[in-house]
């Protein structure tokens, strides 16, 4: 491959090549067992964790140093660091959700009842669930506090449909996902790693870019 090919987005394998290549390995153990040995070097010396965690590490090192003495422009930095970072990270996984959990809406689920059309947001770019799915099942959660994930699932989902049945799952994932289903009452406000992170919102808004601002959470996350 030429080296402007390397950016190239498709390639072309030539296939009586590929064959001859492969046949070699087929009648060459030594060379399989030297590719592989230096394949695993690679990827040790390259891709082990310790090696992503120490890039990783270095890279935070960097931009510490570069936000240290860049400049601090107040109106164009402030309303970023009173976002929410619940909010901002809130996308990743932070614990499993037990099918006979208990189902709560939050404050910020009532405040959606308000302005259903939000609910377009949640949907998928085609086909089920609509709008009005998430909009009758959180209803059903906040006249129901407490209500089973188990039962959600049933009374949206038809057992003997395998597609409504998991169209139900998953609209109910994105509920919890978009914080305005929780399985605690409130828990997302009061309790938690979400107060810790609200916290972190309120220190890292009086700090200093380079700060350390600790969390207070222990342990691996969930």
């Amino acid at each position: 491959m030429l080296e402007e090919d390397s950016l190239a987005q498709s390639t072309t394998v030539e296939v009586p090549a590929l064959c001859d290549k492969i046949k070699t390995l087929l009648h060459d153990p030594a060379l399989r067992r030297k590719m592989g040995q230096a394949a695993r070097q690679s990827a040790e010396q390259q891709y082990s964790w310790p090696v992503i965690v120490k890039r990783y590490e270095e890279l935070w090192g960097e931009s510490i140093q570069i936000a240290k003495t860049a400049p601090w422009e107040e109106p164009l930095t402030s309303a970023i660091f009173r976002m929410s970072l619940e909010k901002s990270f809130g996308h990743f996984a932070t614990e499993k959700r037990n099918p006979h959990c208990k189902c709560f809406i939050t404050a910020e689920g009532r405040e959606w009842l308000k302005r259903p059309a939000r609910f377009y947001f949640l949907c998928h770019f085609y086909d089920s669930p609509t709008p009005q799915r998430f909009n009758q099942m959180l209803r059903e959660i906040a006249a129901c506090p407490g209500i089973p994930a188990t039962k959600v699932v049933e009374t949206f989902g038809r057992s003997a449909d395998h597609v409504s049945t998991a169209d139900a799952h998953w609209s109910l994932g994105r509920l919890f996902k978009y914080g305005l289903v929780a399985s605690t009452e409130e828990c997302r406000g009061t309790c938690g790693h979400g107060g810790d992170l609200q916290a972190v919102t309120r220190d890292f808004g009086t700090s200093t870019i380079g700060s350390t601002v600790s969390t207070g959470i222990s342990g691996a996350n969930r």
